[in-house]
């Protein structure tokens, strides 16, 4: 992070306000690194370490551009309340290019707020504590072509205007894990491989197979799920390949890397994979639950709606298919549906914070 303020003090991805308790001293810090368009959505999260000293403090969180030429040129306005800028106050007002309007909660010490940038839908949208608050803007038509012609440059930043103020950014990197659980995975568990691929790895002796029949499809496999149980990814990948040079038709196989596609965010490739096995067979609840949340990330929400729809008549317990179509009727304001689908949530597990603390916010929407 970065700041042309001299009332803010930056140590790697904390920020500090040590300004006056003055309404009209402002400080906007961006990040160093330009968001890229090329990868198309972004997120990142901040945690509010604490709102500062005084009743009339703000802190905003959301993002801004730069003409290359002045890229070293920081406003001071807070995000949002400048042209071509974007930002979620934490008194629950959303602004963008000046103009405000109720978006949100409130937040304060202690939460932390995530910010989701779409550029192929155009979608943003933000999350508090892990619980998606529901699409806040679109962005202009041609900001993803100026992105990409580079005429235009897009950063994360955050403003404060909060004396004793300090907040902490989350890029996801250095093995820092968001809260907001689509963005990190922590929803997917082992439950899904079945039996134990590890034991009989290892008590068949299949794993010695490999020493001198590197080609053996089902050791090949076995080793493949270990790996991807261990989240030994790239290591999965390379196996369940092989297993396909072996047997393109290995249906097992292909769902799979496919999940390991989606694990490493290579989303058309998951695609490829797990359209494929469903062409085969157009009931698999693993498939259809990683094609559905994959389809959810990248902000295709009709066709994960369909895919999750799916897993769920199939399977109404399905956790990880009552959670995203629950946020999915959120975000396309279907409240009614969403509070359904947060019911049955908390049914099958009555104590899920993010199910709680999502059903309230529907509720009071």
């Amino acid at each position: 992070m970065e700041s042309t303020s001299h009332f803010v003090e930056i140590d790697g991805s904390r920020v500090n306000f040590s300004g006056p308790n003055d309404y009209r001293e402002v400080a906007l810090a961006k990040a160093k690194d330009k968001i890229l368009s090329q990868n198309e959505f972004f997120y990142f999260e901040v945690e509010i370490v604490t709102k500062g000293n005084k009743d009339d403090r703000i802190i905003g969180v959301g993002f801004c551009t730069t003409k290359p030429k002045n890229s070293n040129t920081i406003s001071n306005h807070m995000p949002g309340q400048d042209n071509n800028s974007w930002g979620y106050h934490d008194d629950g007002y959303f602004f963008s290019s000046k103009n405000g309007r109720p978006y949100g909660p409130s937040y304060t010490t202690g939460d932390t707020i995530g910010c989701y940038l779409n550029f192929k839908n155009r979608i943003v949208f933000y999350t508090k504590n892990g619980v998606n608050i529901g699409i806040a803007c679109h962005l202009p038509e041609d900001l993803p072509k100026c992105l990409e012609n580079s005429k235009t440059h897009l950063y994360p930043c955050v403003g404060l205007r909060s004396q004793g103020g300090s907040i902490e950014v989350n890029f996801g990197i250095g093995g820092r894990k968001f809260k907001y659980s689509a963005m990190n995975n922590d929803d997917i568990d082992d439950e899904l491989y079945g039996e134990n691929c590890l034991e009989v790895l290892y008590n068949s002796g299949l794993i010695y197979f490999l020493d001198y029949e590197p080609n053996n499809v089902l050791a090949l496999m076995y080793r493949g799920k270990a790996h991807l149980i261990m989240k030994m990814y790239k290591e999965a990948l390379e196996d369940l390949t092989k297993v396909l040079e072996n047997d393109q038709n290995n249906f097992l196989a292909l769902t799979y890397r496919g999940k390991a596609y989606f694990i490493m965010g290579e989303y058309e490739k998951a695609f490829a994979d797990l359209t494929k096995v469903l062409e085969n067979d157009q009931n698999n609840l693993l498939a259809l639950t990683y094609r559905g949340k994959a389809y959810f990330i990248i902000g295709e929400y009709e066709k994960a709606f369909a895919d999750l729809t799916k897993v769920l008549e199939n399977e109404p317990e399905n956790i990880i298919a009552r959670r995203y179509r629950g946020e999915i009727n959120q975000m396309m304001e279907r409240y009614y549906e969403s509070s359904d689908d947060l019911k049955e949530l908390l049914k099958i597990n009555p104590n899920d914070v993010w199910a709680i603390n999502a059903h309230e916010l529907v509720e009071k929407t």
